[in-house]
């Protein structure tokens, strides 16, 4: 699950909350950094 907020705060209590659920976690705090991780998973 890719989280993201420019608020720290807010990626950390969701993350927090999908953990809980066992959700694999990966956050991104700003637009470029979303599409840094979404490129580089592509298959």
């Amino acid at each position: 699950m890719l989280v993201v907020d420019d608020e720290p705060n807010n990626v950390k209590l969701i993350s927090a909350m999908l953990f809980k659920e066992h959700f694999d976690i990966i956050t991104a705090y700003d637009g470029k950094a979303t599409l840094d991780v979404v490129n580089s998973r592509k298959n």
